[in-house]
């Protein structure tokens, strides 16, 4: 994989949805699509595959999901890094 993209968002100022979907559409070339966001209390994983929502990760303090609605409930500022598959999306998933 490749980093394609490190940035910062503030649920703020922004949901987290819009900026995905940003990010989505910037980055459309790439088959295999991974979001990895952090700050002091939380971390957020996401995958995509042609541009397909295929799995979900969430842990805020102690608490471990694997929900959208996690997801959505998160506050603050992160720091997000996107990296790209170079794969085929069969060859991953």
């Amino acid at each position: 994989s490749k980093l394609i993209y490190t940035g910062t968002l503030d649920t703020g100022k922004i949901d987290i949805t819009p900026f995905v979907e940003n990010l989505l559409h910037k980055f459309s070339q790439y088959p295999v699509i991974y979001i990895s966001g952090f700050n002091d209390e939380s971390t957020f994983r996401l995958l995509f595959a042609d541009g397909e929502l295929k799995g979900v990760y969430v842990k805020t303090r102690d608490k471990e999901s694997f929900s959208e609605q996690e997801l959505l409930k998160l506050k603050g500022t992160f720091h997000v890094s996107v990296y790209a598959n170079l794969l085929k999306t069969s060859m991953v998933i």
